[in-house]
């Protein structure tokens, strides 16, 4: 089946705007409005309403009944159907409801019915013309000198001014000054483009009074136009309504490092001479709260980049840098809620981190999945600060796993082995690139079963007095306990306890997946199994504070603690708990527990004091915050909360 078709005709950019009328403008031609540009290529119009020319490449055997005018504003990926009409040639008017880039595409419809394409263009099909509608002339602002500004004599003249359009073709722009006794304009020569503004520079200024004209285009021909006038004095002073400077002429770009582990560093910087007056000095602004609060740091007088900083601590730091010119003018002094123009953080503390499992000294089947435990904690750890690496035999680190979230669990797939001496490495890196590396003591990988066999046939005598053998972690010979009325129930055996094992490792990977209710019933299990242990308990504890079960978790952990008194884990999590449930005199008690265990631990330090002053316990709070303090840890956040704590929480008149 043949289709007609109809392409847009070539001419169309002569064509496009056939009628001045149509411009409003009746005395304008048609190369005054429509303007291809030799650089981009493109077609460029000053008016909203163009014509569309089309012309018939194959009409078919039955004729053309109908051609349709397709649109689109979007570069072809969606096409609407803006005009039909019975011509197999001529021209659409097309009226653009705003300026921007217009595409267009044309098709026609037999006698038969039939159409090339069923329902239009589809989504990404490319126009057959483009045009650019710009209707808009350029926003001019002049950045200096500007209208009604003071000036010393003396100086070079330097204007600058900024143009705002999309369409803006720099090589148009002009600036021209004229001096008060003068008749004619004196155009300034090599108006340059940098960084959106366009500027040029003159002859030494006199005093009088100066009139100055800027004036650029678009590549759609819209021109601009913008005049205002300055004086030069020997009295010039900033205008009476502003008590400094303005906008960006005094403004100075700085740029300090992102991310600095030293507490101190540089701050390069660089300012312009302001109306051909140098800066005297350069003064230095800094907060630490993102601008709510200001502080001066200091001057730089030989304006001479860069500017050393000496952080008082770590956090996140914004500056902000002022100038003073040789006359006297000073920029004035941020104001609460300026932003800074650029923020830095300062961090030079390592991560604290700990490796639980392995530490070294075990031995572990090939084939199985070992859970690679750790404890690590700073105040900027990104995403995934953690990086594990391993060797094998004394050889050389390899790659284990990098970029882990601290979730403090990672689970290896064992490789099977015969046998093999195995260490571990783990790092926990800050944002700021401060890298704390733990590694483990060696420990053994074996897949082979212990090979077993008869060594002797002896007589199966009872001795009395023989040796009850212990099936916990390390065996021991201990005397023959005297009879008891009760007998206390027997250990699990040692299959138990590899089941109770693999029972712990189960749970750990579906917390890990986020089956909580699938974990907890596998701990539950190990539980039943070895009703004595404290781990299946401490773990079952501290998945239910995850899920905010706090009563049932201090129910559980009540019974670890039973078995065992000076479980540390077990007493933290029970604190936790209980100060979860505003429990705090019994969260309190059990991080006494903890503290005498670990006298040190500044973590529990800080939560026992804050236990001691939920509790009303003020007296206490601040002796425990007291003793953080006097740790004095370098780079410690525990120190400076205790500080803080110590400064809001004061002493209690009645003691």
């Amino acid at each position: 089946m043949l289709h007609p078709r109809l392409v847009i005709s070539a001419c169309a950019a002569v064509l496009i705007l056939s009628s001045t009328a149509f411009a409003g403008d009746p005395a304008a031609t048609s190369n005054e409005l429509v303007v291809q540009d030799a650089v981009t290529g493109n077609i460029y119009c000053r008016s909203q309403r163009v014509l569309v020319p089309y012309e018939s490449a194959d009409s078919g055997p039955s004729g053309v009944s109908a051609v349709r005018l397709y649109s689109t504003s979007d570069g072809g990926n969606t096409w609407t159907l803006y005009a039909q009409k019975p011509e197999p040639s001529g021209s659409f008017e097309f009226i653009a409801p705003s300026d921007g880039v217009y595409g267009f595409t044309v098709e026609a419809v037999d006698k038969a019915g039939n159409v090339e394409r069923k329902n239009g263009p589809v989504g990404g099909t490319k126009p057959e013309i483009s045009v650019v509608i710009d209707t808009h002339a350029p926003e001019i602002q002049a950045v200096f000198p500007r209208d009604g500004m003071e000036l010393v004599p003396g100086a070079h003249l330097r204007v600058r001014f900024r143009a705002l359009d999309p369409n803006l073709l720099p090589s148009t722009a002009a600036i021209a000054v004229r001096k008060d006794d003068m008749q004619t304009w004196v155009d300034l020569p090599n108006v340059t483009s940098d960084d959106g503004e366009l500027f040029a520079q003159g002859e030494v200024l006199f005093a009088g009074k100066y009139t100055i004209r800027l004036s650029i285009a678009d590549r759609a021909g819209n021109s601009a136009e913008s005049i205002f006038n300055f004086a030069c004095t020997p009295n010039a002073r900033p205008p009476a309504a502003v008590p400094g400077p303005l906008g960006r002429d005094w403004e100075v770009p700085i740029s300090a490092p992102p991310r600095a582990t030293s507490l101190e560093f540089d701050i390069d910087y660089k300012v312009e001479d302001i109306g051909g007056l140098p800066p005297s000095k350069v003064g230095l602004w800094y907060t630490t709260d993102s601008g709510a609060t200001w502080q001066f740091y200091g001057y730089d007088p030989d304006v001479t980049s860069p500017f050393r900083f000496q952080a008082p601590s770590e956090g996140i730091y914004g500056f902000k840098l002022t100038s003073i010119t040789r006359s006297g003018i000073t920029e004035p002094a941020p104001k609460p809620g300026t932003k800074p123009d650029i923020q830095t953080l300062v961090d030079v503390t390592f991560p604290t981190l700990m490796l639980d499992d392995p530490r070294g000294g075990g031995s572990y089947r090939g084939g199985d999945t070992l859970y690679i435990r750790w404890t690590a904690r700073d105040d900027h750890f990104g995403s995934l600060p953690i990086t594990i690496f391993v060797a094998r035999d004394g050889g050389p680190w390899e790659l284990l796993a990098s970029d882990l979230p601290n979730s403090g669990v990672y689970g290896w797939n064992v490789p099977n082995l015969d046998f093999a001496q195995y260490r571990l490495k783990i790092g926990a890196r800050d944002q700021v690139g401060n890298t704390t590396w733990v590694p483990s003591d060696v420990f053994t990988i074996v897949t082979a079963p212990p090979e077993t066999r008869i060594t002797a046939v002896t007589a199966a005598v009872p001795l009395l007095g023989a040796a009850q053998v212990s099936t916990g972690a390390t065996p021991q010979i201990e005397p023959q306990p005297e009879p008891q009325p009760r007998p206390a129930p027997e250990p699990p055996r040692a299959a138990d306890q590899s089941e109770v094992k693999k029972l712990i490792e189960t749970a750990t990977g579906l917390r890990l997946r986020g089956d909580y209710e699938g974990a907890q019933a596998a701990l539950r299990e190990a539980i039943k199994k070895d009703p004595a242990g404290t781990y299946a308990k401490c773990e079952l504890g501290a998945l239910l504070i995850q899920e905010g079960r706090h009563a049932e978790a201090v129910e559980i952990l009540r019974e670890a603690r039973s078995a065992d008194a000076k479980d540390a884990e077990v007493l933290y999590n029970l604190a936790t708990a209980y100060y979860a449930l505003a429990n705090y005199r019994d969260a309190a008690m059990a991080f006494e527990s903890f503290v005498a265990l670990d006298p040190k631990n500044e973590a529990a330090l800080w939560n026992l004091g804050k236990a001691y002053k939920s509790d009303n316990n003020i007296l206490r709070a601040r002796e425990t915050w007291r003793k953080i303090v006097a740790m004095d840890a370098p780079g410690s956040p525990f120190v400076r909360k205790a500080r803080e704590a110590l400064e809001a929480v004061p002493e209690p008149k009645n003691k």
